[in-house]
Order: C-alpha cells, then structure tokens, then sequence
C-alpha cells in the first residue's frame, strides 16, 4: 500500500536522523506529506484516529477501517474498564462516520467516569454507554431548530454538562461555528447564538484543530479559534475565548503569539491554567512553534518558548525543533507534554513549557490525549497499524509502560 510505503520511508528518515539530523529535515520536507496519509483508491486499511480515558481503568480507543475512495469509511469504538487489560467487542457506527484522515482530534472524543462515550463526526455528535453495544446519533429533532445538521468538531464534558461545537466544514473554511450546550447529560440542548469564533483557517491545515474546546465545570468552557481578520491583516490571530456563565456571555484574548502565520494551536487547560501551541501554517511540521500560558483564566498571557525564525524573533526558552504536533496535554499544574507525529516522539516541559525535552519515542505518527482524571497521559501510535501496536501509558511525562490494543485486521 503506498501508505506502507510511505510509513516505512518516514521510519528510514528517523534513523537516518540519527547520523545526519539535516538530511533527515531536508528528506521529511521532500517526501513526507503536508497532510496524513491516506489509502490508495480502492484499498482498504485499518487505523487508531481516537482516545480517550475518564479514569486510569475506564476509556475508549477509535478505529477507522475502509477506503478512502467515495468516502466508504466507517468507525469502530473499542470500551475497556480495566485500564487496557481486556477490550469489549467493537461497536460499528451505522454510518460513514469518518476515514483515517478524518478530523479526529484530542478534542473530538470523550469517555465520562459515569461510563458513557460521545464521538463528533462529519456525520454529527454519537453517543453511547459502556453498559451496552447501543448508541445514537443525535438527530435533528434532539437539537435546537436554528443549529442546523452541520458537522460536529469537537465535545467536552464536565461533570452533567456536555459542550459540542458544529460548523459546515470543521478546519478547512471561514466558516462560523456554533456552540450546543446540554446541562442534563444530553438530555436537551440550548444553541449559543452569541459565540465569537469560526473554525481555523486555512486550506490546508495538516494538523491543526478545528476548534479546540475545553469544559471545567458546568459552566466554565474554553474554545481557541479565529475570528476574521482586520483589514490589512494578512492572516487571522488565534484567539482564546473563555464562558464563566455556562455559554451566555463569552471574553476572547488574542493569543500573543510572535510569528505572524498563527494559523494553527492546540489547547489545554489544568485548573486556572491555560496553556497553548501556536503554530505557523499552513503546513505545521518543521516550522515556527510557540507555547504561551496563563495563569488567570486566559485573561493575561506569558511566553513560554519559541524556535524561531532565528534572526526575526528572538528566542525564548526550548520549544521542540521539528516533527508535527498533534496535540499538547497537562496532566497537571506546571507539566505539559506534546506529541509529535512523524519523529513519534513525546516532549515533556516540567515547567510550563519554557524548556523542553524528548521523554519517550515509539514507531509511527501519534496522538498524545490526556486522561478525564488528570492524572495519566495516555500515547496513541495512529495511522496504519498492525497487530501487537500498544499504547504507551505514563503518570509523570518520564516513565512509560505498555498497554495492549484491542486486535484489528
């Protein structure tokens, strides 16, 4: 299969970057892609696109199988209660929810310690339970009238409350996104009509998420996105916005990031700590990065690190030099830890990303999600995998142990 093919060439590009670090650089910016990879038309592959745990024992893992071509993928959900040891039979969406390439992010799925999952697809927001092989898909009728049938692009939980953003086409378009809020576990749904952000731009945007969003407690959410540009500006600002009133009035802060293509970030919250990735785009792999973090809320922001462009920007702390971030996670105050796809590495910062150091390194892309209860990190090898590929679990960002994956063909 070509993505095989191109697998194993990124893995002789890491050795060799062992011995010649430049030539590895220059062999990833000519030959691994701008975007992840793909099947073949008409072939069919299997791979992990999704995480996500509530507590050390109680989590979910996402697969995608199918060909690319037409769009003929379909999702399997995988439940586990005892912390990977053992994984429930798969349960198969009745729809063409998502292919390996789909828009699946940190932020697109989660496990609640009361034992229920909830997954946003291009198809909408799925929900389910771990006491039973049945879901749904939330339907039009079960949603305010005026938010449409549009994608769903990320879901948070906190506690009783279930945050979930859709726009028409999540990461790729100018497009407005709107907020659906649930304060009786998806009971019911109010649309909050006054929220400020539209999904990231850019047409393509390899890595970015479409629009991070984070939930504390029942009323407490946090969302980074864009808003449209001032006249002159040539590209739009990352911007940060925080509801302290369960959606009715929302606060935005521009992040300050220094380079000036801020068109791609991650985020993650640990208590009043706010912490964000700002990336250079369009294509995030091997260009500028920076960290900036909050201590308030996200009202007033610090730079924490950045790696360049040396000779334009001055240079502050040790970001990560090069790789795809897929995600940025904090376990806890002052810990922060990123994944990088490509390299398949783990950076760790013990405080709050001014310094950086590469921690673990496993075969493959990955995914780095953090856990519901805030205190494991959970690594996910993502892409075309075999059998025998494990997660890497670890508390502290230092040590790492194995944990078996459910068997997929």
């Amino acid at each position: 299969m070509a993505a095989v093919r191109s697998y194993q060439l990124q893995r002789m590009v890491r050795l060799l970057g062992r011995v010649l670090p430049g030539i590895a650089v220059l062999a990833l910016f000519l030959y691994v892609p701008a975007v992840p990879v793909s099947a073949a038309p008409g072939t069919s592959e299997s791979g992990w696109v999704g995480l996500a745990f509530a507590t050390d024992r109680l989590g979910a893992v996402l697969e995608s199988t199918g060909s690319s071509a037409g769009g003929s993928c379909v999702l399997s959900l995988y439940t586990t209660v005892d912390g990977g040891t053992h994984w429930s039979l798969p349960i198969v969406f009745d729809r063409h929810a998502g292919c390996l390439e789909a828009n699946l992010t940190g932020h697109s799925m989660v496990v609640t310690s009361a034992g229920t999952w909830w997954v946003a697809t291009t198809q909408g927001l799925y929900r389910g339970s771990f006491r039973s092989s049945n879901f749904e898909l939330l339907s039009a009728a079960q949603l305010p009238a005026s938010a449409g049938t549009t994608p769903a692009c990320s879901v948070s939980v906190a506690g009783s409350s279930i945050w979930a953003t859709f726009a028409t086409n999540c990461g790729f378009d100018d497009a407005p996104a709107t907020v659906l809020r649930s304060g009786n576990g998806g009971a019911t749904w109010t649309r909050d009509a006054s929220f400020p952000l539209r999904t990231l731009a850019g047409p393509a945007l390899d890595y970015g998420e479409p629009l991070s969003l984070v939930a504390t407690d029942t009323a407490t959410a946090y969302a980074l996105g864009w808003q449209r540009p001032r006249e002159g500006d040539k590209w739009p600002p990352l911007v940060l916005a925080r509801t302290e009133d369960a959606g009715r009035t929302w606060h935005t802060t521009t992040l300050p990031c220094l380079w000036g293509y801020r068109l791609a970030g991650f985020l993650t919250v640990s208590g009043r700590e706010v912490s964000a990735l700002c990336l250079s785009g369009p294509y995030t792999g091997y260009e500028p990065m920076e960290v900036v973090t909050s201590d308030d809320g996200g009202v007033t922001w610090s730079e924490r690190c950045n790696n360049g462009p040396v000779g334009l920007i001055t240079p502050v702390g040790s970001c990560p030099q090069g790789g795809y971030p897929t995600s940025l996670v904090s376990p806890t105050n002052r810990l922060l830890e990123m994944g990088i796809a490509y390299v398949g590495g783990v950076d760790v910062s013990t405080d709050v990303g001014h310094v950086w150091r590469q921690r673990a390194v496993i075969e493959e892309s990955s995914f780095l999600l953090i856990s519901g209860d805030g205190h494991e990190v959970w690594l996910l090898p993502s892409g075309p995998v075999g059998a025998g590929t494990k997660m890497a679990v670890s508390a502290d960002g230092r040590t790492w142990r194995a944990v078996p994956l459910p068997a997929i063909s």
